[in-house]
């Protein structure tokens, strides 16, 4: 992946009702009771996507979407550009940009 992690993004996963593959049981069967597969995203302040991750099982939750998608992974490798915490501005204490586990 080559993109830096940049200030005032957001990160979010939703599930995508879908009809359920065949012989998947209840793999994909969601905590609402619906079939669905997880869409996670990664969006910065201009609405644009820098990241997007889909088909992780409707069984599982955000933190396990999270957990599976290759965007965690980068992070935890370190192999996006990802910058120090640092004070926020007009703040004396410091914030942690991204927090992985």
């Amino acid at each position: 992946m080559e993109f830096s992690i940049v200030p005032w993004c957001t990160m979010d996963g939703k599930h995508i009702i879908i009809k359920p593959p065949s012989h998947s049981g209840a793999m994909y069967r969601d905590y609402r009771g619906f079939f669905s597969i997880v869409l996670l995203t990664l969006v910065d302040a201009n609405l644009k996507f820098l990241f997007v991750d889909v088909g992780a099982n409707g069984r599982v939750s955000d933190a396990g979407g999270w957990g599976k998608s290759k965007l965690r992974q980068a992070v935890t490798n370190g192999e996006l550009n990802i910058p120090e915490a640092a004070a926020l501005p007009g703040s004396a204490f410091k914030r942690a940009i991204c927090h992985c586990d």
